[in-house]
């Protein structure tokens, strides 16, 4: 008859006559199936900067396909493509990916992280578009153009620097002079 291994281990097959009057036995040892090689550097990137791939190579020539996925918890920050380990940036932070080289014939299916470290972008220049110049009680109302993304702007007037005060987007004068 044909034996086949259903995984790695011993087994011991006995062989018996039909008639009953002689038996055999020997020993099988299967052995587990070598694991492939996956190399694959780390990548950094910036947020919002588009292009970025996960590159792995497999050691072995007749090793499996591979495929990528975001490993649970890193869903936030990127995306990536199954089969070409694309990347999508989508937050600042540390994510991880899995890549995953399937079993074959020859060699059993492995694993290997890869860590993607996303830096955040750089703040463009915000300008005020409102004016400088305001009369002694009077009040100016401030606005700003630039700037990246839409996150909320905050004036300061810090101590000691000027003859004003502001709540919120409005500049009040306190005396004459010149707010830095």
């Amino acid at each position: 008859g044909k034996v086949t291994a259903v995984k790695a281990g011993t087994a011991t097959i006995t062989v018996t006559t039909a008639d009953g009057s002689k038996t055999a036995a020997c020993t099988v040892t299967v052995s587990a199936l070598p694991q492939q090689t996956i190399t694959a550097l780390d990548v950094t990137a910036t947020y919002g900067e588009t292009g970025k791939t996960v590159s792995a190579t497999l050691g072995e020539s007749d090793g499996g396909t591979l495929s990528y996925a975001v490993q649970s918890g890193s869903e936030s920050l990127i995306a990536v493509d199954a089969g070409s380990g694309a990347l999508t940036i989508k937050g600042a932070g540390t994510a991880y990916v899995v890549v995953t080289a399937a079993g074959t014939a020859k060699y059993s299916a492995t694993t290997k992280i890869v860590t993607v470290t996303i830096s955040k972008a750089t703040q463009a220049a915000l300008t005020i578009t409102s004016g400088t110049a305001v009369t002694f009680g009077q009040a100016l109302s401030l606005s700003t153009s630039g700037g990246s993304g839409t996150g909320a702007v905050t004036y300061v007037v810090p101590p000691d620097t000027g003859a004003a005060t502001v709540s919120g987007s409005t500049l009040t004068p306190t005396k004459a002079g010149t707010v830095t």
